[in-house]
């Protein structure tokens, strides 16, 4: 197919609008083959070409692939102002399905930014569209959107629904990509709730779908959610192995919010030994999200892990005769530094999961350190999240669920 597109590329070379169509072709064709950057380079050419002939509709075509090529490549600004520019064009053209397309796009950019509040909005806005059309594949896509937005959020439950109709619609519909980035949010959200079990089969099933595909397209997507399901079960074995896998799938195609778990795939590898290739992933890690704050937040929880594990293999110890009965170990207190910046990152972008979950660690480690005032204040605000997390689950069972995880108890337990 590449290669008549190539051809056909010649043979339109006097017709500026065959041409535009052929860029955009092979746009579509290198982003779906997970070659951005040719990708970037006809949607860039199909554009200009569109824009000289003022071939509107091609010309929106070409924003709205351009917005996928710069998602793809974490360029989340570009992203955002092609699919606004492609979201106007399209409405002003009438073509509401395809401008909930680039809503959605606009949704994916701002959310992975972490602007929580107006990445709800646009989710929101593609959702209502794809109802009022009755846009089947539409609708899953932006409830894949609109359910991450709502966990980020901590609303558990209307998460959760959002989910299950995400997966169920791309289910029926046989799209098996959609369905991946439906299974795999719905495992994410049952993951927040601590129903590991559910949440290790729905990636599972995420993992059977993607197996489907020759090249296995999405293996660092579901890779990392099933670490992240195993790694907190405390299944540190299969969360290695599945750590591994996702490094096996770095470079390919990438889902809608994948990467926000990294962390406890560097965990799962120096665990097991692989201190280098967790470095070297920590590295990569740092480059390929931009100045993404939400991304920030989840490299500097990564880079606490790196800092804590190592001391604690060479059997560090800090007591020193004449002072406190413990002194921070040099880790102990960088791993410290790092979480105390993701959680005014957290703070300061509202995702109450992160909150209780990065105080959490800081208590742990401020008792380490000797500091038994910060300690008590970080497990203090930790349970003040954790509790209104719970009271915001209006499902008896779900509540139940969390609160009687043992990361949840354990906090619990630390400040009563």
């Amino acid at each position: 197919m590449n290669v008549l597109l190539q051809q056909a590329v010649a043979v339109a070379s006097g017709d500026s609008l065959g041409l535009a169509e052929t860029e955009w072709n092979l746009a579509h064709y290198a982003f779906y083959a997970g070659e951005s950057l040719p990708a970037r380079a006809h949607g860039e050419r199909a554009l200009a070409l569109a824009r000289q002939v003022r071939a509107q509709e091609l010309t929106a075509r070409s924003l709205s692939v351009l917005g996928y090529i710069h998602l793809g490549l974490s360029d989340w600004a570009a992203a955002e102002a092609y699919a606004e520019q492609g979201q106007a064009l399209y409405a002003a053209l009438v073509d509401r399905v395809a401008e909930a397309d680039c809503v959605c796009q606009v949704a994916n950019a701002r959310l992975n930014c972490g602007r929580l509040v107006e990445g709800t909005a646009a989710a929101r806005a593609a959702r209502a569209i794809n109802l009022e059309f009755e846009n089947a594949w539409g609708l899953a896509l932006s409830d894949v959107h609109l359910s991450h937005a709502l966990l980020e959020a901590g609303d558990y439950v209307e998460a959760l629904r959002i989910a299950q109709e995400s997966a169920a619609t791309a289910r029926k519909l046989g799209m098996n990509a959609l369905l991946i980035f439906g299974l795999a949010g719905l495992g994410g959200v049952q993951r927040a709730l601590f129903d590991l079990e559910a949440a290790q089969a729905t990636h599972l099933e995420a993992q059977a779908v993607n197996a489907v595909f020759p090249s296995q397209p999405f293996m660092d997507l579901v890779g990392s959610e099933l670490c992240a399901d195993r790694a907190l079960a405390g299944d540190w074995k299969a969360a290695q192995a599945y750590a591994r896998q996702a490094l096996a799938g770095r470079g390919r195609m990438n889902g809608p919010f994948s990467g926000l778990t990294r962390w406890l795939e560097i965990e799962a590898l120096v665990r097991g030994g692989q201190m280098q290739a967790a470095r070297d992933d920590v590295q990569r890690f740092a480059t390929a999200y931009g100045d993404s704050p939400r991304f920030r937040l989840a490299w500097l929880r990564a880079l606490a892990e790196l800092d804590i594990w190592p001391n604690e293999w060479r059997g560090e110890t800090a007591a020193i005769e004449g002072g406190p009965a413990t002194m921070p170990q040099p880790g102990v207190q960088a791993a410290i530094t790092h979480l105390r910046e993701a959680a005014a990152l957290a703070e300061q972008m509202g995702l109450p999961g992160e909150i209780w979950e990065i105080n959490a660690a800081l208590g742990e480690l401020y008792r380490t350190a000797g500091e038994a005032d910060l300690a008590e204040r970080a497990f203090g605000h930790a349970a003040e999240v954790i509790r209104s997390l719970a009271g915001r689950l209006d499902d008896e069972g779900l509540r139940a669920t969390f609160l009687a995880a043992e990361p949840v108890r354990r906090v619990l337990e630390q400040y009563t």
